[in-house]
């Protein structure tokens, strides 16, 4: 016969063994998968991004439509750096992006690069090839970098320079400046509200 007090001490082990034969397996090595495995974006080749929406940090990058900025929401690998940004730019919108009429004028060029971030103003060194962009495109190309980059914390501004030398970028509303810009200089072509 047990004893009342017993009982509850042989319910905890019951659970506690039941518990622990549900386990993780004890696998010492890593086991190759094969691609049509992998649970669905979790290969995706973003340099810097992340598929999983568990980890990283939130990020928009703005694509064009209609003459104007779309923000698009994507993840990004802690601490990446602003170049991952551009480098989401360059890959340009999705395929279903594409579908909704998202573009990007900087899609596949290397036309800029990003070489600092200091007291909230971030550093774009432009290629030549980026006088090659129709001027419309460029205007919106450098939005696109703008917006992009200011919605990190710690950049409010962008400078660009031309191969290393300050240059003169075109604003939205067709003046050139040869200064830090910010949003507002492209408030011509910003996100509809």
């Amino acid at each position: 016969m047990i004893h009342k007090p017993v009982r509850p001490i042989l319910g905890v082990i019951a659970v506690v063994t039941v518990v622990a034969s549900c386990g993780v397996p004890k696998d010492t090595t890593a086991t190759k998968m094969a691609p049509k495995r992998v649970p669905f974006d979790l290969l995706n080749r973003n340099r810097g991004a992340i598929a999983s929406d568990a980890a990283g940090e939130a990020a928009s990058v703005f694509f064009a439509k209609s003459g104007r900025l779309v923000a698009v929401a994507r993840r990004l690998a802690p601490a990446a750096s602003p170049q991952v940004l551009l480098n989401m730019l360059r890959e340009g919108p999705t395929k279903g992006e594409v579908e909704t009429g998202l573009r990007s004028a900087l899609l596949g060029q290397n036309l800029a690069q990003v070489i600092s971030v200091v007291a909230g103003t971030a550093t774009v060194d432009l290629r030549t090839t980026f006088s090659g962009l129709p001027s419309a495109d460029q205007s919106l190309a450098l939005a696109q970098l703008v917006f992009t980059l200011t919605s990190r914390p710690g950049i409010g501004q962008v400078r660009f320079t031309l191969e290393g030398q300050p240059t003169d970028v075109p604003l939205s509303n067709g003046s050139l400046v040869r200064r830090r810009v910010s949003r507002d200089d492209y408030a011509g072509v910003a996100p509809a509200a």
